[in-house]
């Protein structure tokens, strides 16, 4: 698929940032710290009001169906806005949730990457620290862009 074959949204609202990345535990790979039922332990104690979350949403562009979830947390402080990994600091893995069918290649993601960072809130910094090469036993896409490396955490 093209990057044109891709719609991209962002969800804001806590509880349904929190009910999409909890939900379909099937249907994404995953990293180790984002279980379904982890990720509700999490929303429950660490998210809400006191961060800003959200999601970047990659949808098939003709049938809706999602392609891949980055759930990400707005931090400001000191002037400067920063988006983060949604984990608080808290999980030893950071990645997007990813449908089984979303293998774009390496051209492709790199051209769906600026339609993703358009649509982000505003912020100074963009950084998902602790992020592996491989997400529930597959490639992570977001290594495919220039300039991003694996994390060199090799267990939790």
């Amino acid at each position: 698929m093209t990057a044109t074959d891709w719609r991209v949204r962002v969800v804001r609202e806590h509880v349904a940032v929190a009910r999409l990345i909890a939900s379909d535990a099937g249907a994404f790979a995953r990293s180790p710290f984002q279980g379904a039922d982890w990720m509700r332990v999490w929303a429950g104690r660490f998210g809400g009001a006191a961060r800003q979350t959200c999601a970047v949403v990659v949808e098939e562009a003709a049938t809706g169906a999602v392609a891949m979830v980055l759930p990400l947390a707005l931090d400001r402080r000191n002037g400067s806005a920063r988006l983060t990994a949604w984990d608080a600091g808290v999980a030893d893995y950071n990645a997007p949730l990813v449908a089984a069918d979303f293998a774009p290649s390496r051209a492709e993601m790199r051209r769906l990457w600026p339609r993703i960072v358009a649509a982000l809130p505003r912020a100074d910094v963009l950084a998902i620290e602790k992020m592996p090469a491989i997400v529930g036993g597959r490639a992570n896409p977001l290594l495919d862009l220039d300039g991003v490396v694996a994390s060199g955490f090799m267990r939790h």
